[in-house]
């Protein structure tokens, strides 16, 4: 502090510019240890990064089982 006698208008002031910085630091904090909304976020990231392989194999198996399928009735059928 200084060695002058503050007027009320810079206490005020200064009162302020506690509140806007404590305000960001709470928000901060806030992000930070909302935990369970961060994890849902990357839990949701993941099963988006897992659905595009799946879908792509299931695709594949169920061509290979119809490729299979249909060489075996030529043969039954012949």
């Amino acid at each position: 502090m200084s060695t002058h006698e503050q007027t009320p208008e810079e206490l005020r002031k200064q009162i302020d510019a506690t509140r806007r910085e404590l305000g960001a630091t709470v928000e901060q904090l806030a992000a930070k240890t909302a935990i369970k909304a961060r994890l849902h976020d990357r839990v949701e990231h993941v099963k988006d990064d897992l659905k595009r392989p799946v879908l792509a194999a299931a695709v594949a198996g169920a061509a290979i089982l119809l490729v299979i399928g249909w060489t075996q009735l030529r043969r039954t059928g012949s």
